[in-house]
């Protein structure tokens, strides 16, 4: 609870002043001040103006006090001038001008408003024509830290036990009145950077969003195989799609063994001929298929993980087949599902390319002008490229470790949205952005 927290912050009593709907119009409610300000009771004078903030911000200060120990002290390069009920009827005056200089003066109260009103009629006596003089009631007087980690240990408590981990503003807004540090909201910001729950249940607000980059374009057929496992209706398919042709070859896969994996790969090769690359992602990442394409000098890359544009050309295969499937249906579902994917397969293979613009089984079979297709994928890339990168940035990662996406957040939104992990081989849009202050400060040393 608050009043938990404001127990364990000994500072004077706040009070905050009732507004009016008259407005001062002494010289001293002249103010480019943007904190809200009210105006007095009509029974008061009305010549000081009332800021909404605490007079700890001041570079001068008066406090009018029923408990004086000294006339003044210095709290963070900011005088403060305490003043009790004697000294209004003896030396007030004698305190102002010693110890009062040109500029803004915050003034708090813990009298009563008839003291006050004694106050502020002597202030309007003894300053009137000095223009140079500016005084502001104060509704706050918050607690002076006495340093930046006691300042981090009421923030620490604030943030964690009373507000469960709430955002900078927030922390900002409930702390503001009851302390005072300098840039304090920069010490919350640096506080919350590094806080680990924080960094793991929290959503990106400014999440990565790098450039895409131009992919390798091959020239001719069999330079760059892409493959993935396609499921519909229960059953697996091993598809395999070339990059330059768009030819498409599906096998059905009794199982997911990598064995049975191994086998449709000798199959392809025995019918489609040597490849020079294979481009698919983690699920095949094994010892056996490594070792396989290494004896049949084959290349292996490996897409990155949740990067849905490393295997993209087999993932739009895969929803061109779906809706083929679909079609197959409505319009002749006494098929069994491999009739379907090999006939979906044979649509596709024989509808023309929105890139090559050239059907696939015509580039398969080498009856297309090669050059031709090569420039009109490099054209298309460029075109895609220049407009898709017009709001991303040339995002570079130096770290080793930081926060990535928890992808089993997605079914299980229990879980934290971000794991602290290696970030090598990670895709850049799966990376946490690093904060300002993150790794500039560690929460364990006040906790």
């Amino acid at each position: 609870h608050v009043a938990d927290f404001l127990s364990r912050i000994t500072c004077d009593k706040i009070h905050t002043l009732i507004p009016s709907t008259e407005q001062a119009d002494s010289l001293y409610n002249n103010t480019d001040d943007h904190e809200t300000r009210h105006s007095q009771e009509e029974d008061t004078h009305n010549h000081i103006g009332i800021l909404n903030t605490v007079v700890n911000r001041f570079k001068t200060q008066i406090i009018l006090t029923y408990d004086k120990i000294k006339d003044f002290e210095y709290k963070h390069n900011k005088k403060k001038i305490f003043i009790n009920s004697a000294d209004l009827e003896t030396n007030f005056e004698h305190l102002l001008t010693e110890h009062i200089g040109t500029g803004k003066v915050g003034i708090f109260t813990a009298l009563d408003d008839h003291k006050y009103n004694i106050l502020q009629q002597k202030i309007f006596d003894i300053y009137k024509s000095k223009p140079n003089f500016k005084f502001f009631r104060c509704s706050y007087n918050a607690k002076d830290m006495a340093s930046e980690n006691e300042t981090f240990k009421q923030i620490h408590m604030y943030h964690k036990n009373e507000t469960g981990h709430t955002g900078i503003n927030e922390n900002y807004e409930g702390l503001k009145k009851f302390i005072y540090y300098p840039n304090l909201k920069t010490l919350i910001q640096k506080y919350i950077n590094n806080c680990v729950t924080c960094n793991r249940i929290k959503y990106d607000r400014k999440p990565v969003k790098p450039k895409f980059a131009m992919t390798e374009t091959p020239k001719d057929k069999n330079q760059i195989i892409h493959m993935d496992i396609y499921t519909n209706s229960k059953s697996n398919f091993l598809t395999f799609i070339d990059r330059f042709s768009k030819f498409a070859t599906a096998y059905y896969l009794e199982d997911r063994n990598h064995q049975t994996i191994i086998e449709k790969l000798r199959q392809y090769q025995s019918q489609k001929g040597h490849f020079e690359k294979l481009i698919t992602d983690n699920e095949f990442k094994s010892v056996n298929i490594r070792d396989y394409l290494r004896t049949e000098n084959i290349n292996l890359h490996l897409t990155k993980p949740n990067n849905h544009t490393g295997n993209a050309d087999i993932e739009r295969l895969h929803n061109t087949l779906t809706e083929k499937i679909r079609m197959l249906n409505i319009e002749n579902n006494l098929l069994g599902i491999k009739e379907k994917v090999s006939k979906s397969i044979e649509y596709y293979n024989n509808s023309y390319h929105s890139i090559t613009k050239e059907k696939p089984i015509n580039v398969e079979s080498g009856n297309c002008n090669k050059t031709n297709i090569y420039t009109k994928m490099i054209n298309e890339k460029n075109r895609y490229l220049n407009k898709r990168n017009l709001d991303r940035e040339n995002y570079q990662e130096n770290r080793s470790k930081g926060y990535i996406k928890n992808y089993k957040n997605v079914r299980h939104k229990e879980q934290p949205k971000f794991i602290f992990n290696e970030l090598n081989n990670i895709h850049a849009k799966n990376i946490k952005r690093k904060y300002k202050f993150h790794d500039k400060f560690n929460i364990q040393e006040i906790t």
